[in-house]
């Protein structure tokens, strides 16, 4: 076994502590430098638990020292940082210039998910100089029942993606293209209407055979055809008038009067529309019966929805989403599909369509799921947990939907470039949250302003005179926020460790006492560099200079103060509050300001 004292390792921890405080705002971690001298030196492995509590004592010293001074230490060693060479992502090259679109359902929020494809798919448009439809899949108003407000939602969610769109349809609008495509699918002998009871049919299609509904003469699936559309013809008026005409012929009958029994009999037939009911028939498309994915063989494709919910439309007989997306696919020239995985088996179904048509199949590029431990998407659970008042709606801090991203202050750019950093991939991606939040912070870490926000505030005194610190509102600007440190001060009890030194931010250094005054040991930033102390951040006891601060988090509120200097700030910007991390102002007033959290 090779001891560790033998190679020497104090200074290789200290200059991978260094790098890795610098690299993650003044606070290394020491399972990363473990990683990095494991990596160096791979027999150090042998002995890992004698080396690894001097690492983290050192990783611990290192992490009370002001990022200044981790830099200044880093840069005398010699350090050089070894720049990994990041090659661009690029999309699979295409042949052809793309007519791309997304199908965004809207009976929910738009979430990260969904916004793969549109991202990717508006990526090959730019790139090409192709085109971009929006096409809105609300063509279930049983089980995915479109709403009206999420229309508009998904509308500005894109916008806000920096998606912009040549042609907008809506897929509701257009039951007529449906009805007649389907009707030339019957004509041709492509299609039929199956009558079978549900089950009788599914045991049939499992051991691959037929129905008696699919050898039916072209005449009786005509007629089958229009008595199936004939439940559109049948309207709340209608019933009424049977309803009434029932009531009528049972007083007649009470009369005994036959003649006018017989009249109303005949009037009664009159309004009677000979239609299915829902449930009682379905279009099936012909398909390979032995085909070996069951899913395929005589696939739906039109229903009746006895009772639709629907924004829009009250028709009863609607396409499911295979015929109504390859139709209009086909109609709006759409050449490029870029579709998740759940999806594969619907491109199998939708060639039958254009094989019967005589249409060219758009090129399908299949991209696996987002995997995200801390987030939500299904839209399902998230109204179960909506009217479960689990989540306070679509833009809660817990769920992963392009609203609730936004509300946090993450930017549509940071975005669009993780999305295209995992590019076009068939296999599903589990996601660490770090790894989308690492991607922001490039983007907002330059431009965030800095503020002392205190939470569980604890007060101590001070055995100073006052003293005024001028602190940078950003490390790289020169612009300086004013606090005014009185004789009394407020920091994080989770800070105050009675007995010992630390340095407060931008101050001096003092001995922490719980009860009594606290000690100010020297002022001298040099004197503080040396002793490699703890930072915290403080706040004045004052209520000219502090205001009351909320922070909305996936977990919870977390309430407050921060210093009066952020009233300047505009509601939505994205500031950071130190040593604890990004914030979006949601709203603020004289006395108090509400945030989101965004991620460290």
């Amino acid at each position: 076994m090779v001891c560790y004292t033998e190679l020497n390792i104090i200074p290789d921890i200290r200059k991978h502590a260094l790098a890795n405080a610098v690299d993650h705002n003044g606070k290394a971690n020491a399972g990363s430098v473990i990683g990095k001298l494991i990596a160096e030196k791979p027999e150090l492995k042998q002995s890992i638990q004698e080396w690894k509590p001097l690492v983290e004592k050192i990783v611990s010293e290192i992490n009370t020292m002001l990022i200044e001074s981790q830099r200044k230490e880093l840069k005398a060693i010699g350090y050089v940082k070894e720049e990994k060479e990041e090659k661009e992502k690029t999309l699979p090259v295409i042949d052809f210039v793309p007519v791309v679109r997304i199908a965004p359902n809207p009976d929910g929020a738009i979430h990260i998910g969904n916004a793969r494809p549109a991202v990717l798919s508006d990526e090959y448009r730019k790139q090409y100089k192709g085109k971009f439809i929006l096409r809105f899949d609300d063509t279930d108003p049983k089980v995915k029942t479109p709403e009206k407000k999420f229309y508009k939602i998904a509308e500005d969610s894109l916008k806000w993606l920096g998606i912009k769109w040549d042609k907008k349809i809506i897929a509701s609008s257009r039951l007529n293209i449906y009805y007649k495509y389907a009707e030339q699918l019957v004509k041709d002998q492509h299609a039929y209407v199956c009558t079978c009871n549900p089950v009788k049919w599914k045991a049939l299609k499992d051991k691959c055979q037929a129905c008696p509904c699919r050898s039916l003469d072209n005449s009786e699936q005509m007629k089958r055809w229009k008595t199936m559309l004939n439940a559109n013809n049948i309207t709340k008026s209608s019933k009424d008038l049977v309803i009434g005409k029932m009531t009528e012929l049972r007083s007649s009958e009470a009369r005994d009067t036959t003649k006018s029994r017989n009249k109303i009999i005949k009037s009664y037939k009159d309004l009677v529309i000979d239609s299915y009911k829902e449930g009682e028939a379905v279009l099936r498309i012909k398909t390979d019966l032995n085909h070996p994915n069951p899913a395929i063989r005589d696939w739906a494709a039109m229903r009746i929805v006895g009772n639709p919910k629907h924004p829009f439309s009250k028709a009863h007989v609607w396409p499911l989403y295979n015929l109504a997306s390859a139709i209009d696919d086909h109609l709006t020239r759409v050449n490029l599909v870029l579709r998740a995985q759940e999806h594969a088996t619907n491109e199998t179904k939708q060639n039958y369509l254009y094989n019967y048509l005589g249409w060219k199949p758009p090129k399908v590029m299949i991209l696996g799921r987002f995997l995200f431990r801390e987030f939500v998407l299904s839209k399902s659970l998230t109204r179960k947990g909506i009217a479960k008042k689990i989540y306070t709606d679509w833009d809660d801090p817990k769920l992963g939907t392009l609203m609730a991203l936004k509300r946090r202050g993450f930017s549509p750019q940071a975005i669009r470039n993780f999305i295209i950093s995992i590019g076009v991939k068939s296999g599903d991606a589990i996601i660490a949250f770090e790894n989308l939040a690492a991607f922001n912070k490039k983007i907002i870490d330059p431009m965030a302003n800095r503020y002392f926000f205190v939470s569980n505030a604890q007060k101590i005194r001070i055995k100073s005179k006052s003293v005024i610190a001028k602190l940078p509102l950003h490390p790289n600007k020169r612009k300086k926020r004013i606090l005014k440190a009185g004789s009394s001060l407020l920091i994080s009890a989770n800070d105050l460790e009675d007995g010992k030194e630390a340095r407060l931010i931008g101050l001096y250094n003092i001995i922490l006492r719980k009860n009594t005054s606290c000690t100010v040991i020297n002022n001298d930033l040099e004197y503080a560099k040396g002793k490699h102390l703890r930072k915290i951040h403080w706040l004045p006891d004052d209520k000219k200079q502090i205001i009351k601060a909320s922070i909305l988090t996936p977990t919870g509120s977390i309430n407050g103060f921060v210093e009066r200097n952020i009233i300047k700030e505009k509601p939505g910007s994205v500031i950071q509050l130190e040593r604890f991390g990004f914030a979006r102002i949601e709203k603020k007033s004289k006395n108090k300001i509400f945030l989101v959290f965004a991620h460290v």
